[in-house]
């Protein structure tokens, strides 16, 4: 029989499993871990506390083996902020809007962006931004009580205001891994996939569908007018 060389015990002593892909490292954090890290993130980018936000929904023992769980596997911190393999195991949803009124066409478009991954936030324009992108029509609701509105929305993990600079600006802090269009907004899918290439950002674009194409914020606005 032939013995196995140096080189032969070498190579099986360095050999090992193939790396993962981002795919299958995901695949393998559990629904309720990457709902507790969603709950995490968006605690995150909304400055809101977690331990406050779970205990709404989980006991204190739920909460406790939760994060005990999340920490063992370097997915959260020891003071509960999501780590860099915390967030990559999460697939997050981008959707940008006024929301000014919402109406049954924000909520279908909305439920379409959060089942394209694990988590969605949501970027409400700026009360500047806002009368920009609508020119001379009235703004209904300041930002903040849009935030408030689209927050209270199931289907929304996070709802934060958007910067008052470039829309990648806003991008860039969320670094989203899709961004989902709305059938009717302005942006160009090729413009938007240009300008996260050009700040380092590997997000999917999708342009979205309206199961309700008649329905809009201007519309309702202009029907307002003839109460």
């Amino acid at each position: 029989m032939k013995q196995s060389s140096d080189d032969d015990k070498k190579h099986y002593k360095t050999a090992g499993p193939e790396p993962r892909t981002a795919a299958e490292r995901k695949s393998e954090i559990s629904r309720d871990d990457k709902n507790t890290l969603c709950i995490i993130h968006a605690c995150g980018m909304t400055k809101t506390n977690p331990l406050s936000v779970m205990s709404e929904i989980f006991s204190e023992s739920e909460i406790e083996g939760r994060i005990k769980s999340l920490v063992r596997r370097d997915l959260v911190t020891e003071d509960v902020r999501v780590t860099g393999a915390g967030r990559a195991a999460l697939t997050v949803v981008l959707v940008g809007g006024v929301f000014d009124i919402i109406h049954q066409g924000h909520i279908h478009m909305l439920n379409e962006a959060r089942s394209l991954g694990d988590m969605l936030v949501v970027v409400v324009a700026s009360d500047k931004t806002a009368r920009k992108s609508k020119r001379k029509a009235p703004l209904f609701h300041t930002e903040d009580i849009r935030q408030y509105l689209v927050s209270m929305i199931r289907t929304v993990d996070a709802c934060v205001i958007g910067a008052e600079g470039s829309i990648f600006d806003t991008v860039k802090a969320i670094k989203p891994d899709v961004i989902a269009l709305g059938y009717d907004q302005a942006h160009r899918k090729e413009d938007i996939e240009s300008g996260c290439s050009k700040i380092g950002i590997d997000a999917k674009v999708v342009r979205l569908e309206s199961r309700i194409p008649d329905v809009s914020s201007s519309n309702l606005k202009n029907n307002l007018k003839d109460l």
